[in-house]
Order: structure tokens, then sequence, then C-alpha cells
């Protein structure tokens, strides 16, 4: 087992990587540490966890295939990307899901109930914050009707509400993946 726990250090490197944009503005817009380097990351750490549930194996098909579409976005240019970010954010989305339900597998088998709790929570703010509220966002937006003066208050509280569990939800799962870890390291030793 220990060295299926391994595996969750490039996981987590590899989530830091595709979540957050390290970017250098001089030469225009260029990442230093691009996503695709992130979703290797990703597959080559999901790789061991495989013998513990089906769900990682479809998670680490879609890190592989996330590699080349992060390629793409990294190469072109950007009034090329908008049809690659939402087939990117589907695949990263349905990529993070079934990592969240391998260790709800794992954790429902094993009987660890904190682990089963956030894995199942988790999997779906993750979901519903980093994939399905932006892009309902640019689909009913242009139709919304502006909001009254009055309203603006709140609108801008929701937002600020939003963004900051869209920008805590990485930080969430990779507590999780600690926990995983741990548990996965007190079994090694049984």
């Amino acid at each position: 087992m220990k060295k299926i726990g391994a595996g969750l250090i490039p996981i987590s490197g590899g989530i830091v990587l595709t979540n957050f944009d390290f970017t250098y503005d001089s030469f225009g817009r260029f990442d230093l540490f691009p996503d695709f380097v992130g979703y290797g990351l990703i597959a080559m750490g999901l790789g061991g966890l495989i013998r513990l549930s089906k769900q990682f194996a479809i998670a680490r098909l879609c890190a592989w295939v996330l590699m080349p579409i992060a390629i793409i976005r990294w190469l072109c240019p950007p009034t090329i990307l908008m049809a690659f970010e939402w087939v990117d954010t589907g695949l990263n989305a349905v990529m993070i899901w079934m990592l969240l339900s391998g260790i709800r597998d794992y954790s429902a088998r094993e009987h660890q109930s904190y682990l089963l709790k956030w894995s199942s929570v988790y999997r779906i703010a993750y979901v519903g914050l980093i994939c399905v509220a932006p892009m309902m966002l640019n689909v009913v937006s242009p139709i919304l009707p502006p909001p009254p003066p009055g309203e603006l208050g709140v609108i801008f509280a929701l937002g600020l509400v939003a963004a900051f569990f869209w920008a805590i939800s990485p930080f969430m799962i990779l507590d999780l993946l600690v926990h995983f870890k741990r548990d996965l390291d007190k079994r090694a030793f049984r």
C-alpha cells in the first residue's frame, strides 16, 4: 500500500498546476507551469490507484485526454480557445468527479466515514463551482436584463462568495487527498 499512497503526491501537484495559472506577461501570456504538465502528473499518480477502484482508471483516462487539449490551449491564440475551453472544463469535471468517486468507493469499502462524507460533498461542490456555474453564467448572462441598481450589492456579494469557494475548492480536494494518503499509509503498516 505504501507505493499506492505515493501516487497522491503527483496528483496533488497536478491539481495545483491545473487550477492556478502562473503566468508571465512580458512575452504575451506565457504560463510558467502549463496545465498539460499538471495533467501528466495527475495521470501518472492515478496509475498506482487503479487497483483500488475503477473510478481512478476513468479519471486517469480523462487526464491523458486533457494533456493534448491543454497543449493546444497553451499554443493557440485566445480567439480560437473558446471551443477547447468547454471541452477542457467538462473533462476536468469528469476527471475530478471520478477521482473523488474512487476515494468514495475506497472509503465505503474500508468504513472511513470522514473520507466517504467529504469525497461526496467535494464532488458536487467542485463540479458545481468550477464547471457548471461559469458555463451557465456564460450562456445566461447575454440574455438576462441588467439588474436594478439596488440589487448590485447583493449580486456583488454573491459573486464574492462564489469566487471564494471557487478559489478554495482545489485546497479542499488537496486536504481530502492528505487524509486519503494518511489512511493508505496506516493500512500499509498493518
